[in-house]
């Protein structure tokens, strides 16, 4: 009997022991890395898609334009037509809900979202001082709060984020500017005395690269916003540690819009190859190698991002 208590004390403890180490070891043991996955947002024949760009997935979401995919993959922003305005709506995935934004005055456009969170971005049309100008309006997808970046009186083109996500930059034609998200200025500094003497105008595409060491500019002739582009731009890389730009747009493509792609080597962009080519194709341009890539046949408007899924332990 006593052979038998002392066997059963010993093994109660050398199993929570045992126990108690796995539990240390698992403890201890670092977080797996996130699995990377690619997307890109784009338009056919007016239906909006998104794909993977090397896991083949593909998703027909539906009738719209402008599709922005938000950091974690959760949400897409795009712009719908309701009634005789153009708004911007929020299509929950998971849930396959849609929301669309309508406490906005005026025609909504240029939904872009944060790389940090699900705050989202897009333009605007406002009144003020006897004249219609254009703004940029910062949201959350759960916050009912909007915050207005504004120069009051003057156009905002091309509104984008910074790479940290608490800053938005966009320029007048002349300036550009940086604002905090909830609309508080805090910088700005002259597009000539920066980037040199190119065509800058209401047209003008300018992008931080995703960590923010380069900028990537787009010059071409002034058109009306909303509208597909029918002219073609020009494309310029700004190294911001050598203060150095050069061209980088195919000699041999038309190029209409255009995104970053998964970094800061990689330009997507719709274009033609040749001029009398009838619809648009999505490339790839390799910034360091100087060569294209054909991605998808007749699509426009491309929105790239990489998503950061976290792995099972």
């Amino acid at each position: 009997m006593t052979f038998s208590f002392f066997s059963k004390k010993r093994f109660d403890h050398f199993f929570f022991l045992a126990i108690f180490s796995l539990i240390i070891f698992s403890c201890n043991q670092p977080e797996p890395e996130p699995i990377k996955l690619d997307r890109i947002a784009y338009v056919s024949d007016g239906i909006i898609h998104v794909a993977g760009l090397k896991d083949g997935t593909h998703t027909k979401v539906g009738k719209g334009a402008e599709p922005s995919i938000s950091f974690d993959g959760r949400y897409l922003a795009y712009v719908s037509n309701v009634g005789n305005k153009q708004r911007i709506a929020i299509l929950d995935f998971p849930n396959r809900n849609t929301s669309i934004i309508d406490n906005v005055q005026g025609t909504s456009w240029g939904p872009v979202w944060s790389p940090a969170e699900n705050r989202y971005l897009f333009s605007a049309r406002v009144q003020g001082q006897g004249n219609e100008y254009r703004v940029v309006i910062v949201g959350h997808t759960r916050e009912d709060k909007k915050y207005v970046l504004s120069r009051p009186g003057i156009d905002i083109f091309s509104p984008s984020w910074a790479p940290d996500g608490q800053t938005v930059y966009g320029h007048d034609g002349r300036f550009v500017y940086q604002w905090e998200k909830t609309g508080h200025l805090v910088n700005h500094f002259s597009l000539e005395e920066k980037f040199g003497r190119l065509n800058f105008n209401s047209s003008t595409i300018i992008l931080p690269s995703p960590d923010g060491s380069h900028w990537l500019i787009a010059t071409g002739a002034e058109e009306p916003a909303g509208r597909p582009r029918r002219s073609t731009l020009t494309l310029y890389f700004f190294d911001e540690e050598s203060m150095t730009i050069k061209k980088v747009s195919p000699d041999n493509v038309l190029i209409g819009e255009v995104s970053w792609g998964e970094d800061n080597n990689t330009i997507i962009f719709s274009g033609k190859d040749r001029r009398n080519q009838r619809q648009n194709d999505l490339y790839l341009l390799f910034l360091h190698e100087n060569t294209v890539k054909p991605l998808q046949k007749n699509a426009v408007q491309p929105f790239f991002r990489t998503i950061e899924v976290a792995q099972a332990k």
